[in-house]
């Protein structure tokens, strides 16, 4: 009996899950690098390890997938968010927190940062991929951002009229520093400071030593010597 040949599709012994998550992760890999109009079904593919007729399996076109891709990467940021929201009591402590977080997460996996910088920009440039990119809901950004700032007013660490502001602020400083990070090519000093700031650990200017303040202290006695004998 002849065994039947194996259509293109997913490498054997890879479960389905298994590939469209490898299948996303080379798609962000890619569409950062290169960005959506000049990366290539199959430049994904091979990044994949699968066919270019395989990712029709799971997406319909290039721009399912970079939408798929982008709320992937949303929903990673944010699970790592929700992550450290729920572990800290005080807003500073767990916005801290999740600065030192998603920098270890960065560290490990840099593309995330690299597609996320890039997305606003896509968005623009694309209008097919802002009307296919519609956020997760659920336990999403602006979900936990509220919660947050909630907290923080019932703990008396903000006031009710700043919190929106202040979640505004957080997510904008970090869409910043991942950009920055992309920029220098490490943001590591940039974010760990941000860190610091927000848990008012930020280094202190050191204090003059003594002999300083007496020399100076001495040099305004001579002045007011001086201005006496002239008077």
């Amino acid at each position: 009996m002849k065994r039947k040949k194996r259509g293109p599709g997913r490498p054997p012994g890879r479960t389905s899950d298994t590939t469209r998550a490898n299948v996303l992760l080379a798609a962000r890999i890619c569409f950062a690098r290169k960005g959506f109009s000049v990366t290539t079904n199959r430049d994904i593919a091979d990044h994949a390890g699968v066919t270019p007729a395989a990712l029709y399996q799971y997406f319909d076109s290039k721009v399912a997938l970079y939408a798929a891709a982008a709320n992937e990467a949303v929903a990673i940021v944010t699970r790592h968010m929700r992550e450290q929201a729920v572990q800290e009591h005080g807003a500073i402590a767990t916005l801290g927190a999740i600065v030192r977080s998603l920098l270890a997460l960065h560290e490990r996996d840099p593309s995330l940062a690299e597609f996320l910088s890039a997305l606003p920009g896509e968005l623009q440039r694309h209008p097919e991929l802002a009307r296919s990119f519609v956020p997760g809901r659920g336990d999403d950004l602006p979900k936990v951002m509220g919660e947050i700032v909630e907290r923080a007013v019932t703990l008396g660490e903000i006031e009710e009229r700043d919190a929106r502001r202040v979640a505004e602020m957080f997510v904008a400083c970090m869409m910043g520093l991942s950009q920055y990070a992309i920029f220098v090519g490490d943001g590591t000093n940039a974010a760990t400071c941000f860190a610091d700031l927000l848990e008012g650990h930020l280094p202190k200017r050191p204090a003059r030593a003594p002999a300083a303040k007496a020399s100076r202290a001495t040099a305004r006695m001579s002045a007011k010597s001086a201005r006496r004998a002239l008077t």
